[in-house]
C-alpha cells in the first residue's frame, strides 16, 4: 500500500488534534464578546514576523522544527540544542520605505540549558508633519525595538520556555516602553517528526508612556499550533491557531455601511460565524526536496480578510511563498508576503552555524 499503517496512525492523531482545536474555537466564537482588536493595543510591532521562514509560512507558527534559531520568537519553548552557536540576520522591507531587522543567536549550556537572545528594530523612516491646517511642519522619524532574552529546558518529550523583551517606540520626540513576557510549552516526538506547542505572548506592562494621558494595552495573544511530517513524504504541514480565547479579532468596519458598487448595490456585510472561525487560523508547508533545499508557503485566513479591499479582488493577500538553500555552515532563506493588492513584502535572511565555521581544521 502506498500509505503505511504508521502514516495513518500519524494522521489519526493529528486530526484529533486539530478536531479538539476546532472545537474549541466554536466555543470561542459562540462566547465572543462585542470587541476587536482594531487599534486596541500598543506595540504591535512585536507580532510581525521576525524571520524569512516564518513570514513564508504565514506569519505565526508556534510549533515548526526546533533546529531554527529564530522560533524562539514564536515560541521560547522550540529553543534547542541544535541551535547551539546559531547566529541569524533578518531584514524585511515593507511598504513606504518601513524596514525591520532582526537578529537571533541561540546557546546551549549543558546544565542550565538553551538560551536565545534577539533583536528586532523596525524604521518608519522620515514622516513629513503638518499642522492641524494642513501645512507642512518639520519631518520627524519613528522607530520600534525589541530586547529579547530567552530560556528553555527540555524534560523528556517536553520543553518548556520563557523570554523577556524590552520593547520601545520613539516618534517625533515622544516614547513609551513596556516589558513583556512569553511563557511557552512544547511537546517534541522522540522518534517522529511531530510537535504540538502553545505560547501565551506579551504579558507584560508598560514602563513609560508617550504623554501622561496615556492608556497603553498590551498586545496579549495565546497561540496553539501543530507541526507534522508524514513518513516517508516529503512535506511538513503546520497549523496554527491565534487568539485562542473568547474575542471577536475581525474588525467590522461601520464607515463602509454604506458603501456600494458601481451598480449601487450595497457591499458592506458583517462577518458571519465561518469566517469569524477561519480568521484564527494559519496554515503553512515545508516542501522537504533535500537536507539543504526547501520550499515553502503559507496562508493567513485573517491577512486577507483584513487587508483585502473591500468590493476589489484581493488577489493573492494573505498567501506567503518562500525557500530555503542550505550550503555548509551558511542558510539564505527568502520569504514573499502578499500583505496587500498595492504589492508584497520581501524578507531574506542569513543564518551562520559558528561552531561549523570555526571549527578547527583537522590536520594530518
Amino acid at each position: 500500500m502506498f500509505f503505511s499503517s504508521k502514516i495513518f496512525t500519524g494522521f489519526t492523531v493529528v486530526s484529533k488534534i486539530v478536531g479538539v482545536l476546532v472545537g474549541c474555537l466554536f466555543l470561542s466564537c459562540s462566547w465572543a464578546v462585542a470587541q476587536n482588536l482594531g487599534g486596541r493595543s500598543s506595540f504591535n510591532f512585536v507580532k510581525l514576523p521576525q524571520n524569512p521562514r516564518i513570514a513564508a509560512l504565514g506569519g505565526m507558527n508556534v510549533s515548526a522544527t526546533t533546529q531554527d534559531v529564530n522560533m524562539f520568537w514564536q515560541n521560547p519553548a522550540l529553543a534547542h540544542a541544535d541551535n547551539h552557536r546559531q547566529l541569524s540576520l533578518n531584514y524585511t522591507s515593507y511598504y513606504a520605505g518601513i524596514s525591520q531587522l532582526c537578529t537571533t543567536f541561540g546557546w546551549h549550556h549543558a546544565r542550565t540549558g538553551n538560551w536565545s537572545a534577539g533583536i528586532q528594530y523596525l524604521n518608519y523612516g522620515t514622516i513629513q508633519g503638518y499642522d492641524a491646517l494642513g501645512n507642512p511642519t518639520n519631518s520627524f522619524s519613528a522607530t520600534d525595538y525589541a530586547l529579547a532574552l530567552g530560556y528553555a529546558k527540555q524534560v523528556g518529550v517536553f520543553s518548556l520556555g520563557g523570554s523577556i523583551k524590552f520593547v520601545n517606540s520613539q516618534i517625533a520626540g515622544y516614547g513609551s516602553s513596556a516589558l513583556l513576557v512569553d511563557m511557552g510549552g512544547a511537546f517534541i516526538h522522540p522518534k517522529h517528526d511531530f510537535r504540538v506547542g502553545m505560547v501565551v505572548k506579551n504579558v507584560g506592562f508598560a514602563l513609560s508612556n508617550y504623554t501622561a494621558v496615556n492608556n497603553f494595552t498590551m498586545p496579549f495573544d495565546v497561540q496553539v499550533g501543530t507541526s507534522f511530517k508524514p513518513k516517508k513524504m516529503p512535506f511538513r504541514l503546520s497549523f496554527t491557531v491565534h487568539h485562542f480565547y473568547p474575542t471577536d479579532i475581525i474588525y467590522d468596519n461601520p464607515n463602509i455601511a454604506n458603501a456600494t458598487d458601481e451598480n449601487g448595490n450595497p457591499i458592506h456585510q458583517s462577518p458571519n460565524f465561518v469566517e469569524k472561525l477561519t480568521s484564527r487560523f494559519v496554515v503553512g508547508t515545508e516542501i522537504i526536496l533535500s537536507n539543504s533545499f526547501q520550499v515553502r508557503a503559507g496562508y493567513n485566513f485573517l491577512t486577507r480578510r483584513e487587508l483585502g479591499i473591500q468590493g476589489v479582488s484581493k488577489g493573492l493577500t494573505g498567501l506567503s511563498l518562500g525557500f530555503m538553500l542550505r550550503l555548509k555552515a551558511f542558510e539564505c532563506n527568502y520569504a514573499y508576503s502578499v500583505q496587500h493588492i498595492a504589492g508584497a513584502v520581501h524578507t531574506i535572511g542569513l543564518t551562520v552555524d559558528t561552531k561549523k565555521l570555526f571549527a578547527p581544521k583537522n590536520s594530518n
